[in-house]
């Protein structure tokens, strides 16, 4: 029985040991069939796309506020993308818009705050450009905002844990101020134009 441990361990070691792998032949129609796509729909992709960005605090009923905000924009016929600071699994699964994570320093604790400003600016910057986003829907603090207030924060003291407590932080008549924004969608909002 030690023996054979020994034959095996070794026999990892030489090439006429090694056991092969099994090598799929992947078949390129079958790999199309498989991937989807947000966007499949020609109509879908011919709306205008609305950024609905939420940096910073977190109201404790986002997910009502998101969708709210996400049928306000399909109601004046643009497809909405989500921007969250907070990685939520609970959103994402739940939403039926997509939605893009921008982390706060507290995912990224070992940046320095010069490094994280330039990766927080270049993937917001790609964000714009993936999903070409024609205005802007800012629920919290702006990209500008949110930026100034990550990076004069020690991000050392800060943990995931304690940032996630923050979402309680916003009163009750902030988040109603902010459903009443949203369902007034058709000019109560400032809507910002990207560029």
């Amino acid at each position: 029985m030690a023996l054979r441990w020994i034959i095996d361990k070794v026999g990892w070691f030489l090439p006429f040991g090694r056991r092969r792998r099994n090598a799929r032949i992947v078949d390129p129609a079958d790999e199309e069939d498989s991937l989807l796509y947000v966007l499949q729909d020609p109509k879908e992709e011919a709306r205008p796309r609305s950024l609905v960005s939420v940096l910073g605090m977190m109201p404790a009923n986002l997910p009502e506020i998101l969708d709210t905000a996400v049928e306000a924009c399909r109601a004046n016929g643009e497809f909405p993308v989500v921007v969250l600071s907070e990685l939520r699994p609970d959103l994402i699964a739940a939403s039926s818009a997509p939605l893009e994570f921008l982390p706060t320093r507290s995912y990224l604790p070992s940046l320095s705050p010069e490094i994280y400003g330039r990766y927080a600016r270049r993937r917001w910057s790609l964000i714009l450009a993936k999903w070409d986003i024609s205005s802007e829907i800012t629920l919290s603090s702006t990209i500008d905002e949110f930026l100034a207030d990550q990076l004069s924060a020690d991000a050392s003291i800060r943990s995931p844990a304690s940032n996630r407590g923050m979402q309680r932080a916003v009163s009750a008549d902030t988040e109603d101020k902010l459903l009443d924004r949203i369902r007034g969608h058709g000019g109560a909002i400032d809507v910002t134009h990207a560029s």
